[in-house]
């Protein structure tokens, strides 16, 4: 397990969370030639997650790294262009500002470069039209 990139979806752990999270929806599916839980691959839709919110927040709060989470699950929504309320919007901004590697590595650092980029994106993200955010 490990990091290739301080991108949001940049590492093992992240992927990990989106397959726990795809997994919570029904209809989400892996990419079928590679079986394996890339962030463009996973077919699901706004409609996937707007039936199925309830239970990716409860996902995410019960699961190993709630900031983390946070952050996978608003990738994911502004992924496929998901309206975000502004409590979860709140939720999503506070976990990416309590990432560990952030506080570790500071604002200065190329994760804090990403961290700031997906803040700036989440701020201003408007359902109905999808954000793309930097993933490797």
């Amino acid at each position: 397990m490990g990091w290739w990139s301080a991108t949001i979806m940049g590492g093992d752990s992240p992927l990990d969370m989106l397959g726990d999270l795809c997994d919570v929806m029904p209809n989400a599916r892996f990419d079928a030639e590679t079986d394996e839980p890339d962030f463009y691959c996973r077919l699901f839709t706004r409609k996937d997650i707007d039936d199925n919110l309830a239970a990716l927040i409860a996902t995410v709060e019960k699961g190993w790294d709630d900031n983390l989470g946070f952050q996978v699950l608003g990738a994911m929504m502004m992924h496929v262009g998901c309206e975000i309320h502004e409590s979860l919007r709140s939720k999503i901004a506070d976990a990416s500002n309590a990432d560990e590697w952030l506080k570790e590595a500071g604002p200065q650092s190329e994760r804090g470069k990403h961290i700031a980029d997906f803040q700036e994106a989440i701020r201003w993200h408007v359902g109905g039209t999808p954000t793309k955010i930097a993933a490797e």
